[in-house]
């Protein structure tokens, strides 16, 4: 069996690079007042990273960006 580093955060990565799953998750988790807020749809996956490349293999930093039912903007780093 290979060894794999950091398999919870690479499964964590992996999940949340599609934006179906990551809407799925936000909506499932967030607190019903705030998912009220938001437009129906997909968050999309922003290209902000807030980690430096040497500890990318470390952690995770996706970042989505949603729109909220009035059409602001609204970014989830979960």
């Amino acid at each position: 069996m290979t060894n794999l580093s950091q398999p919870h955060d690479r499964l964590f990565k992996a999940l949340m690079s599609h934006p179906e799953t990551a809407g799925a998750l936000l909506r499932e988790y967030l607190p019903p007042a705030i998912v009220a807020l938001l437009a129906p749809g997909n968050p999309e996956l922003a290209s902000e990273t807030f980690v430096s490349q040497e500890l990318l293999p470390f952690y995770s930093d996706r970042v989505f960006r949603s729109m909220t039912v009035t059409g602001k903007a609204l970014f989830f780093i979960p």
